[in-house]
């Protein structure tokens, strides 16, 4: 709000002697006018440019020339004048030929950033703070910056964002606005970082108002989403309490380049700022309200008990013989993003960036996503005579992991260990001498003692590093045995006596090899306890060959004459490659293995027949499938598909066990013919702990689905529910069992590591499944009389029905 004396204020509401000056500022000459219009629009957290359109008597050319206005009111013998601001008259005003007068458009200082971004002007080296990157802006673009004082002024910007896409300096001040959550406005002729205050500048009462019209309410704002526009992969921050409370109320910024690449890190400090926002839309007509700021707060009085905060967002006032006003507030489009938030397991790097070139013909897509495993990129490149796809992914399909004595490596493709490192604490070894009458039998012969235990499954195999001497310690400097491309040696950094050598000593040991079978090994020291290091290659979803890096490249290219299709893998060097080039002319495949369709296939008038005899098309139709997924009778979320499997309990008055079971709703069509159908349950144990009311004790044990047979049953639900009253939905007793479909005395899962993913497919089911509607259901048939019980026997899974067969029209 600029400054202005209570005499002002209080000869606003009366009649009044007015004046209003406009100056050419390069020359203090006064320009004579008829009217003068003054005013803007605009919404919190972007900028808001004012405008004074003036209409005056024929003048000569004023382009490129600024302007002074200001408005007076007469108070004690003389005017007290209200300086509104420098405007610039970007443009001629259109032909006025035959005209007595003409309109001239000015800008206040803001049209100054409306020309477009270059790094170049710049000049800045990144990374960079945001104060020190809108001071630069507002030198480029010959503008003072009011404060250096605002929110976010020491956010880190870590590289040029805006050259490559040919944008205004104004449109980087929009995104300014949105990082630092303020309204960018002209304020003393001087850039300002408004913030949003909720403490009133100003009161407009009914002194002030003619008439008022409140619209809507926004807020209390109880959501921040920040995204990346059509890429679904936005994060939020949000208060629950609130949304239970008001609804939910969000601000969502998209594609930001200043928040970007650091979302997860300003989420939280920029919900904070802006949590609980609330103001009223409102449009009104005003007696001449000249003093307030663009995004001032006001509090607006229709009577005594009816008060409303808001933003002085709009304004037009007309200034002639008189002065009318009219003034009002909008509020920001509503979203409700729908959205997958990033969790922690999720966080990657994702650069998202459109290069588009109008004087070269040139749009450019690229989306750049680096985990700390591998990298993936997907680009587009089209001009006018070409079309260019290119899909790359590169993978390290290795782990490293660290452990005292003991390892449990997951997830391992079958090979052997990349790297060991053993590292040296002094009491490594356990060293056993004999007594001086105690011998050793002449058929007796004592192992190493540096033995390596691999256990996988049933199976161990022992191994003999070959360290005859303990590796030693002193203070952060260790001797280290070291197991690297086949190649075993030990490291010597600490002498026998504990002090530091002066140069380290190698004692190699020659080839070596420690194998590991696929799945879960545990790699164990035994004689000894020692830091371990271990790396391995993980089963990788590329190719089940031992490798420690994958990358797949994919690429089309394609003009008016030409299409060309190439994929590549290459694994560890090695490169397997597949290239395809049509053009009118001809077809020319390149690849290591070629099948033609003459070889697997056959198609004649009775259908296409595979060569094994199977028939993708024949008499009976098109062989495909139908799939069926499960879901749970608690209807609850336990991430994904899953759902609880076996027997739960509940509680009300009193402790209830029921079954909870996988229900599969199938529809066969008359018109397809089944030839096999199989049930694929997909189960993970579960970790409860709580306490136990019937046994009266905690419980903490690990839960896993037991004894769970298949049936059928053509039978619905009965449902009998309260609004809100959490009721249950019951079970069905009217099953027919699927004798034999998941074994003769049913499945039991043996999966008990958390986060393992046991896989396990029935009996082909296709003569128990009937046309039309039914229900396959997965069920327990376990019992349980306490919470602990319940709890050991409760895994979580989810089923798939694939019906296999053939369909035809009807």
């Amino acid at each position: 709000m600029k400054n202005i004396s209570d005499n002002f204020k209080i000869l606003t509401k009366k009649i009044k002697q007015q004046n209003a000056k406009i100056t050419l500022i390069d020359s203090d000459t006064s320009l004579k006018f008829k009217e003068a219009k003054y005013g803007f629009e605009g919404q919190l957290f972007k900028t808001i440019m004012k405008q004074l359109v003036i209409t005056t008597p024929i003048l000569n050319s004023l382009k490129g020339k600024s302007l002074n206005f200001k408005y007076g009111l007469y108070i004690n013998n003389q005017f007290e004048y209200l300086d509104l601001g420098e405007f610039y008259i970007k443009d001629d005003p259109e032909d006025n030929k035959g005209k007595e007068q003409t309109e001239i458009t000015a800008y206040d200082n803001l049209v100054y950033f409306m020309k477009t971004f270059k790094q170049s002007e710049m000049n800045l080296t990144y990374p960079c703070t945001m104060g020190v990157f809108v001071q630069r802006m507002c030198q480029v673009c010959n503008v003072g910056l009011y404060s250096t004082d605002f929110f976010f002024n020491d956010l880190i910007i870590n590289e040029d964002y805006f050259t490559a896409q040919e944008i205004t300096y104004r449109d980087v001040l929009e995104k300014v606005a949105q990082a630092t959550l303020t309204t960018i406005i002209i304020k003393d002729n001087k850039l300002y970082l408004a913030p949003i205050s909720s403490n009133p500048v100003e009161t407009l009462d009914r002194s002030y108002l003619k008439t008022l019209v409140i619209t809507n309410k926004f807020g209390p704002v109880n959501a921040l989403v920040l995204g990346r526009g059509d890429v679904e992969d936005n994060v939020e921050a949000k208060d629950d309490t609130s949304i239970a409370q008001n609804g939910r109320c969000e601000l969502r910024f998209d594609e930001n380049e200043f928040i970007q690449y650091q979302r997860e890190e300003v989420i939280n400090t920029m919900f904070e700022k802006i949590k609980g926002l609330t103001y009223y839309a409102f449009e009104a007509s005003d007696i001449g309200v000249m003093w307030l700021d663009p995004a001032d707060c006001i509090t607006l009085k229709d009577n005594e008990t009816d008060i409303y905060n808001s933003y002085y967002l709009d304004t037009d006032i007309t200034i002639n013989t008189g002065i009318k006003s009219t003034i009002q507030s909008s509020i920001p489009e509503e979203t409700e993003t729908e959205y997958k938030v990033t969790t922690e397991e999720e966080k990657k790097y994702l650069k998202v960036e459109r290069l588009a070139r109008k004087n070269e013909g040139l749009i450019k897509d690229l989306i750049v996503e680096n985990s700390e495993t591998g990298e993936k990129i997907s680009e587009i490149e089209q001009t006018v005579n070409s079309i260019t796809q290119r899909v790359s992914e590169f993978e390290d399909v290795t782990r490293t992991l660290l452990g005292t004595k003991t390892i449990t490596l997951p997830e391992c493709v079958e090979g052997y260990i990349l790297e060991l490192n053993i590292y040296g604490n002094n009491t490594i070894f356990s060293a056993l001498y004999p007594a001086n009458d105690l011998f050793p039998a002449n058929d007796l012969f004592p192992k190493g003692d540096s033995l390596i235990s691999v256990i996988n499954g049933s199976e161990e195999k022992l191994y003999e590093l070959g360290i005859t001497e303990v590796l030693r310690e002193n203070g952060e400097i260790c001797d280290e045995y070291e197991l690297k491309d086949g190649k075993a040696r030990i490291i010597r950094r600490i002498n026998s006596d504990g002090t530091i050598k002066t140069a380290e000593e190698i004692e190699e040991l020659g080839d070596f090899r420690i194998d590991l079978k696929e799945g879960t090994n545990i790699v164990s020291i035994l004689n000894y306890i020692g830091n371990l290091r271990i790396k391995y290659a993980l089963k990788n979803s590329y190719t089940d060959v031992f490798t420690t890096k994958v990358e797949t490249n994919s690429r089309i290219e394609q003009s008016s004459r030409e299409i060309k299709l190439s994929i590549s893998q290459k694994f560890d060097g090695k490169e397997i490659a597949t290239r395809l080039n049509l053009s009118p002319e001809k077809i020319e495949l390149d690849a290591e293995k070629i099948s033609f369709v003459g070889d697997v296939v056959v198609i004649d008038a009775e259908g296409i027949h595979m060569a094994d005899g199977s028939k993708i098309i024949n008499a009976n139709g098109l062989y495909t499938n139908l799939q069926f997924i499960s879901s749970g009778v608690l209807g609850e979320d336990y991430g994904g598909q899953y759902a609880l499997l076996g027997i739960a309990c509940n509680f009300s008055e009193n402790v209830e066990f029921f079954k909870s079971d996988l229900i599969i709703d199938a529809f066969i069509p008359k018109n397809f013919i089944i030839k096999n159908a199989v049930v694929t349950v997909m189960h993970t144990p579960v970790h409860w702990e709580g306490f136990d009311a019937i046994t009266n004790k905690d419980y903490d044990v690990t839960g896993y689905a037991r004894n769970v047979r298949l049936y059928k049953t053509e039978q619905n639900y009965s449902f009998n529910l309260t609004q809100g009253g959490g009721a249950r939905v019951p079970e069905i007793n009217s099953l027919t069992e699927i004798e034999g479909a998941l074994g003769a005395d049913g499945h039991t899962f043996s999966n008990k590591n958390l986060g393992s993913i046991e896989i396990f497919n029935s009996q082909n089911i296709a003569e128990s499944l009937l046309e039309g509607y039914q229900k396959i259901i997965l069920r327990s048939d376990e019992q349980a009389n306490t919470v602990t019980a319940s709890s050991e026997k409760l895994g979580l899974a989810f089923a798939v029905l694939n019906v296999y067969g053939y369909i035809k029209e009807l």
